[in-house]
């Protein structure tokens, strides 16, 4: 059975307000709802669940690499 999420459950999800849900599917950084209920936006959870894992693989920390002259010069 499918789940769909409203505003006020992907601004619980994601620690932001509902506005700040608005401006990121506006900003392309969450995928537009599946559903309009009346002027309720919906979205369909396993795209939600699909669309935070393709940023967790994306998402690649800068790593810190100790630069050999920086150290020499600290000395």
């Amino acid at each position: 059975m499918k789940r769909y999420l409203r505003r006020l459950d992907l601004a619980e999800r994601y620690r932001c307000t509902d506005r700040n849900i608005d401006l990121m599917v506006r900003g392309g950084r969450l995928p537009q709802p599946t559903l309009m209920r009346g002027r309720v936006p919906l979205w369909d959870e396993a795209i939600i669940d699909e669309h935070d894992r393709a940023a967790a693989r994306a998402f690649k920390p800068k790593t810190v690499t100790a630069d050999p002259k920086s150290e020499a010069t600290a000395a």
